[in-house]
């Protein structure tokens, strides 16, 4: 079910390295990039030397810091010498050199090899993300932006000029931010990723349910559904870990059912030859969530099917199927082959107008008693196509028509 889609969605930082034409690996790109963006270190040295008479002014090496050209580093915003030039004076100019200092930022921090976590002081962020917007060239990490996220919602690209505005709103800082921060790949930046994507361009989500649940269960659910609940029921479950019991039934409960029969018809009808009535049947017999949380789960629930259409086919009822029971003979297949056997041939009798004087089961039941003692289960099931079986069956059926 999932387009998990969105398991493989968030290493953003990445997605300029594919924009930019090379021979990058998108798919190895996406697991590699946890680090998304580094700054320049902030933990002070200590007890160790460093000649300050070579180091330039804390801007100065601020700017030098920068990879000049690494469409890694947030999303490809220094593409030049000036431009880490401009967002050091900038962050120079909003955050204050004193603040810097008591950050551990200082020229010898910047050039020392001293590994460093990042602080999450609000001020230091704010600023590099001023710098960023007020220097860089936003519509390229716009394109950059928006290129990647493609590559994962193709829905993207028709959204072009939506996704332009929104970026241009505060997504694109919000991105940014994630990036300095490292916690795009958390369950929560994501989770609030989505709500303003799909809040702020509503076709993207449209687009994305109505290839799970066509386009008339797109509608009513984007009308009887809170973007928040959309988002949690397409991101859950983003690193595939698997879903819980509980998450798969609470999963279930977000989705109106109710007000929204078309969903599960549009998916199963094909199963049954777009007979909307028949399927009807089956998902009221099964119920919508079950049968959701078995498509959550990748679950075929072939027995839930069968018995469900097999009820729906004879009219349903305890006693539905049960006047037969397997044959117990020793030429006889196996229950189970012989079960599938029924299964596979009774809803096939009971579709054809010239048998329906003939009860499915009892006419399947007297075919199969007469091949079992001519025909290995084995060569049924495994060697013949359905032209073989057709074949095989055939003169048991002209027979039990007597």
């Amino acid at each position: 079910m999932k387009r998990s889609i969105f398991s493989l969605f968030i290493s953003i930082s990445m997605f300029a390295t594919a924009c930019g034409g090379g021979s990058t690996d998108v798919s190895s790109s996406v697991t590699e990039t946890t680090e998304t963006t580094e700054v320049p270190a902030i933990e002070e040295v200590a007890d160790e030397e460093v000649n300050t008479e070579e180091l330039g002014s804390l801007e100065e090496e601020f700017a030098k810091a920068m990879p000049v050209g690494d469409e890694e580093f947030l999303s490809g915003a220094v593409d030049s010498e000036e431009t880490a030039r401009c967002i050091a004076a900038e962050v120079m100019s909003s955050v204050g050199e004193n603040k810097l200092a008591e950050l551990g930022i200082t020229p010898a921090s910047i050039n020392s090899d001293v590994d460093f976590a990042f602080t999450d002081d609000e001020s230091l962020i704010n600023g590099i993300i001023g710098a960023v917007e007020k220097c860089a060239d936003l519509e390229g990490i716009n394109e950059n932006l928006i290129f990647g996220i493609s590559l994962f919602l193709p829905e993207v690209s028709t959204s072009a000029e939506c996704m332009n505005s929104l970026l241009d709103d505060g997504l694109r800082a919000e991105v940014l931010k994630g990036q300095v921060t490292g916690v795009t790949e958390t369950q929560e930046w994501l989770d609030e990723f989505f709500t303003m994507l799909f809040a702020g361009c509503p076709t993207i989500l449209t687009s994305i349910l109505a290839e799970l649940f066509g386009e008339s269960g797109a509608a009513c659910m984007i009308e009887n559904m809170t973007v928040e609940d959309m988002t949690t029921l397409l991101n859950t479950d983003s690193d595939e870990s698997g879903l819980t019991a509980e998450e798969e039934a609470h999963l279930s409960s977000l989705i109106p059912w109710d007000a929204c029969p078309d969903i599960l018809i549009s998916i199963l009808a094909p199963f049954f030859d777009d007979d909307y009535a028949l399927t009807s049947c089956i998902i009221e017999e099964i119920g919508s969530e079950t049968i959701y949380q078995l498509m959550l789960r990748g679950d075929d629930g072939d027995d839930l099917y069968t018995e469900a259409y097999m009820n729906c086919l004879f009219g349903g009822g305890e006693d539905a199927g049960r006047e037969w029971e397997p044959i117990e003979t020793e030429w006889a297949w196996s229950s189970d082959g012989q079960e599938g056997f029924m299964a596979g041939c009774s809803p096939i009798m009971a579709l054809i107008p010239e048998l329906s004087l003939y009860d499915p089961m009892d006419l399947c039941g007297c075919i199969l008693a007469g091949m079992m003692e001519d025909v290995d289960e084995m060569e049924y099931y495994v060697n013949m196509d359905q032209d073989g079986r057709d074949a095989a069956a055939e003169p048991y059926f002209a027979a039990c028509m007597v």
